[in-house]
């Protein structure tokens, strides 16, 4: 008999790991550069998502650290480190951007652990890696679909529809899952601010400026398994973007970061950005 629950949390464990892009600050000077006649130059930023635990009282489970290089104002190449809250590594993750922002081929190696999930891109097809610990590697190959996201390709996804989600707009989309060697069906659409506060109600009191979810400047999405009944099963993805720069703030859900028993992190991830250029 198939463990509905469990099912249901691989598929929701897409490894967006909200790794967000921050590359729309820049677009518009990359773009001028470009219209005045200037070759094009990579631009690199940093910063930092720090993962608290959903339970009270919150403690902080780990740190991302992302390092992002982009031209005119695409991603090319992202590298996220995992650490631990003494700074330990935990895990690496690469993306390499080709023709599809939202399709980047990816690999995340979990260094504590015999553990690591690719994707990579080819002309018509996507192929899906898993290797567990204490088990042989797995393969699997999937047709692109229309609206196929890979790992932090749901980033440049939710910009390409940026407008559609604001005007209420649901939005359906297959992402890319090396856990289950499938591609699993989302839908992606606004919560609208009278309904926010119940979307977010799992709340960690800690110091940022980038949790008040009812500003005027902030846009809270919410994602969940196409499969109704799947649906019922696994609390939503919650997603708090900045509405002027379109950056991701805050992502609460289940992450992509085992903890020592292996069991995956339900974490509220908020994200520190630095002064842009």
């Amino acid at each position: 008999m198939i463990n509905f629950t469990r099912s249901a949390r691989l598929a929701i464990l897409f490894a967006l790991a909200l790794t967000t892009s921050a590359v729309s600050a820049d677009t518009s000077k990359q773009a001028a550069a470009q219209a005045a006649g200037q070759t094009a130059v990579q631009t690199e930023y940093a910063y930092v998502g720090e993962a608290f635990a959903l339970e009270s009282p919150h403690p902080l489970l780990y740190r991302e650290f992302h390092q992002l290089i982009s031209q005119q104002g695409k991603p090319v190449y992202r590298k996220v480190e995992y650490r631990t809250p003494d700074g330990k590594l935990m895990a690496v993750k690469e993306n390499h951007y080709r023709q599809q922002p939202q399709m980047p081929d990816f690999v995340l190696t979990d260094q504590r652990r015999d553990y690591r999930e690719s994707a990579a891109i080819s002309d018509d097809s996507v192929l899906l890696t898993l290797k567990e610990p204490g088990s042989p590697e797995q393969q699997s190959t999937e047709d692109i679909t229309t609206n196929l996201v890979v790992d932090a390709g749901f980033d440049e996804f939710v910009r390409a529809h940026w407008q559609a989600l604001l005007a209420g707009k649901t939005m359906t989309f297959d992402f890319a899952s090396p856990a289950r060697q499938s591609l699993i069906g989302f839908r992606l659409s606004r919560v609208q601010p009278a309904d926010t506060d119940n979307a977010t109600d799992t709340d960690t009191d800690t110091d940022t400026d980038t949790d008040t979810d009812t500003d005027t400047d902030h846009i809270t999405l919410k994602m969940t398994l196409s499969s109704r009944l799947l649906a019922w099963l696994v609390d939503p993805v919650i997603l708090t973007y900045e509405a002027s720069s379109r950056r991701l703030l805050r992502y609460q859900g289940l992450t992509n970061i085992a903890d020592a028993d292996g069991n995956n992190y339900e974490a509220s991830i908020h994200y520190h950005y630095g002064q842009q250029p």
